[in-house]
C-alpha cells in the first residue's frame, strides 16, 4: 500500500522506473551484464583480455577447485549487496531466482553433492538476527535440490571484523582464528559446494576449503558467492 503513494526509487541511481531487486532496468541490467562475459573457465573470474584462464588460477594458488559469482562487487552490485546484508532486504536475494540461467547451469553441471555456507561471527548475528551466506545457501540447495549442511562453524568469539583489516595477511590470520571445520562429513558427501556473498581476497573460501577437504571424504571444493571484487 505505501508503494503506491511512495513510488519506489532505485537504490542506487534514485530513479523511480520498475524496480526489481531495488534496482531499474537500467542497473539490473548493468548488474546482469556480465553473466555473458568471458570468463575464467575455472574461477569463473572475468576475462578482460585473451585466453580462458586467469592469471590467478595459472598461479595455482587456490584449494577450492572452481568457483562462479554472479556480478562484480562495484557501482550497482556493491550497492545491492549493501541493502541486502545493512539494510534488512534478504527478500533481494530473489535475484538468484531471477538469474538461475545464468548460475544454475553451471552449478548443476558441477554435480556438488551438499551445500555448505560461511559462518558469520557472534557479533553479526547477534547484531543483524540472520547470516546472509545461510539465506544464500538454503535458496541454492533448494533450486538444486541438495542437503544443506552446517559443516563449517566458527572457531571463538570473533571481535576483530574482516573489514578492518588492512592486508591479505591479516585477512588470513583473522580467518584462521575464526574458520573451524567438521570432524567428520556425512558419507557420501565428496563435492561440497561453499556458499558465501562476497568473494573478495579468496581467503577464507580457501581457508574452508582446506578445513573440508582435511576432515576427509572431500575430494572437491567449489565456491558460489553473489559478488567478487574483481580488481
Amino acid at each position: 500500500m505505501l508503494e503506491l503513494i511512495i513510488k519506489p526509487r532505485c537504490i542506487h541511481c534514485k530513479s523511480q522506473k520498475d524496480i526489481r531487486f531495488g534496482l531499474c532496468p537500467d542497473c539490473l541490467n548493468a548488474v546482469q551484464e556480465y553473466s555473458a562475459s568471458s570468463r575464467c573457465r575455472n574461477c569463473g573470474l572475468i576475462i578482460r583480455g585473451e585466453g580462458t584462464i586467469c592469471q590467478r588460477c595459472l598461479e595455482g594458488s587456490d584449494i577450492f577447485d572452481q568457483a562462479f559469482f554472479l556480478f562484480p562487487y562495484e557501482k550497482e552490485g556493491r550497492t545491492l549487496i549493501h541493502h541486502i546484508k545493512f539494510r534488512d532486504r534478504l527478500e533481494w536475494l530473489g535475484i538468484l531466482n531471477g538469474a538461475e540461467t545464468v548460475w544454475r547451469p553451471v552449478l548443476e553441471n558441477w554435480s556438488p553433492d551438499a551445500v555448505a555456507w560461511i559462518p558469520s561471527s557472534l557479533h553479526t548475528r547477534w547484531k543483524r538476527g540472520y547470516n546472509v551466506s545461510r539465506e544464500m545457501a538454503n535458496r541454492v540447495a533448494k533450486i538444486l535440490d541438495i542437503p544443506c549442511l552446517p559443516l563449517l562453524k566458527k572457531a571463538k568469539l570473533f571481535k576483530r571484523r574482516l573489514s578492518a583489516t588492512r592486508t591479505p595477511g591479516e585477512r588470513k590470520q583473522v580467518i584462521r582464528q575464526f574458520l573451524k571445520g567438521p570432524e567428520i562429513v556425512p558419507e557420501g558427501i565428496s563435492h561440497i559446494l561453499i556458499v558465501d556473498d562476497v568473494f573478495t581476497t579468496g581467503a577464507t573460501v580457501n581457508r574452508a576449503a582446506k578445513l573440508l577437504k582435511q576432515a576427509g571424504g572431500v575430494a572437491k571444493v567449489s565456491v558460489f558467492t553473489l559478488a567478487r571484487v574483481c580488481e
